[in-house]
């Protein structure tokens, strides 16, 4: 018999099936591991490669979720996110997640204070992701 926390576990990764998410990340270790974490989920994946391009792809296509790296060339992810929140683009209420390895409280608030609406701590796994999207899930 599946207890309650398990149930509500898999009703939220059923809610990701299908969804489309942005990964803004210039590193290419981490655009791979954070991929094949949200293929694994059931997302369909596409890349950005630098903030600049990642709020350029944002005036061309809805996105279900956003997963912005803070630190990357051209554009970071602070930057580029007050862009996609203070632009008229179908982006502009998606859910932010930051995907950093600045945790100190204050680069968490300054997260949150940008516009983002959760952030993940470096280095990334799939326990980790699945808890931030099970906490937006039940927020949004």
């Amino acid at each position: 018999m599946a207890n309650n926390s398990s149930i509500e576990n898999d009703n939220c990764i059923k809610a990701f099936i299908n969804k489309l998410a942005l990964i803004v990340e210039d590193n290419k270790v981490n655009q791979t591991i954070l991929k094949n974490i949200l293929l694994k989920l059931g997302f369909s994946v596409e890349i950005a490669q630098n903030g600049y391009e990642g709020y350029a792809m944002c005036g061309l296509k809805k996105y279900d979720y956003i997963f912005m790296d803070i630190h990357m060339p051209i554009m970071d992810g602070y930057l580029a996110t007050k862009q996609i929140r203070t632009t008229n683009n179908d982006n502009s209420s998606t859910v932010i997640i930051a995907v950093t390895a600045d945790t100190l409280d204050e680069d968490c608030e300054r997260c949150l204070k940008v516009g983002m609406n959760e952030y993940i701590a470096k280095p990334i796994c799939l326990e980790h992701v699945k808890n931030v999207l099970q906490k937006i899930h039940l927020k949004y």
